[in-house]
């Protein structure tokens, strides 16, 4: 066996723990600081990912968490599982 099938598996195995670092996660999903935010933009009336029921339905949902990824140097997207729609939604405006 070659040493160049464990060293994929490194950097596959590096790359994963990189990406899902325990500071990307949030317990509660929605902290106050986000639904602040969260609320002035729908008062702008920014497109959302997510609709309002499904906001509110996540907002006080302790059991689970939200992730936030970089998709750009400087730009990221938050994402939580709802259970109401059972499935995982945006929690960032479309456009802040």
């Amino acid at each position: 066996m070659s040493a160049e099938p464990s060293l994929q598996g490194n950097v596959i195995e590096t790359s994963i723990a990189l990406f899902f670092q325990v500071r990307r996660f949030a317990f509660p999903p929605i902290d106050a600081e986000r639904n602040k935010e969260h609320t002035q933009q729908v008062a702008r009336r920014a497109s959302h990912e997510i609709d309002q029921a499904a906001w509110d339905n996540i907002l006080p949902d302790s059991h689970t968490a939200s992730f936030t990824f970089p998709i750009r140097p400087d730009e990221t997207r938050t994402i939580a599982y709802s259970r109401q729609l059972n499935k995982v939604v945006q929690l960032n405006s479309d456009h802040p």
